[in-house]
C-alpha cells in the first residue's frame, strides 16, 4: 500500500485539521503545540516499546528513534509561538 493513500489516524486528522482552522495570529503556536504533543507521543511510544517490546530487532531500532526524537522535541520547543 502507498503510504500516501494510507488513511490518517482520527487523532492525526483533528491535529491537521485544527491547523487549517488556525488564524494567521495563532497559527505558530498550534504549530508548536501540536508538533510537541505528536513528539512526546512518539517519544512514550518508542521508550515503552524499547523496554517492554517483544521483538529484540525492533526494541533496538525503538531505543536507537529516542535521541532523534528527543532531538526533533528540542527543536520543536525552539520554535516560534509561545506555548
Amino acid at each position: 500500500m502507498n503510504m500516501s493513500s494510507m488513511p490518517m489516524m482520527p487523532k492525526h486528522a483533528e491535529m491537521l485539521q485544527r491547523l487549517r482552522a488556525a488564524s494567521a495570529d495563532n497559527f505558530d503556536m498550534m504549530y508548536k503545540r501540536e508538533q510537541m504533543m505528536a513528539h512526546e507521543e512518539a517519544l512514550m511510544m518508542h521508550r515503552t516499546y524499547a523496554d517492554r517490546g517483544d521483538n529484540p530487532a525492533l526494541k533496538t531500532m525503538a531505543a536507537r528513534a529516542v535521541p532523534m526524537i528527543q532531538m526533533h522535541m528540542s527543536r520543536a520547543r525552539a520554535l516560534p509561538g509561545r506555548m
